[in-house]
């Protein structure tokens, strides 16, 4: 089977990544953009050889 390289969860609800994150080890793009309840990313994502980017910005619209 083979590996995808680019993964998208932009805007998500989810509060982690399982730590069979490592098992994608083509993974080349990680994207995790809008991502407000993010807690913490795991130890095993060191194990993607061949990321080159991994997004972690957040955009908060505050409406007054």
């Amino acid at each position: 089977m083979k590996s995808p390289t680019m993964l998208i969860l932009d805007g998500t609800a989810i509060r982690e990544l399982p730590l069979s994150v490592e098992l994608l080890i083509g993974l080349v793009v990680l994207n995790l953009k809008d991502w407000q309840y993010l807690e913490s990313l795991p130890s095993t994502i060191n194990g993607l050889k061949f990321l080159k980017i991994l997004n972690l910005s957040i955009i908060l619209c505050l409406l007054f």
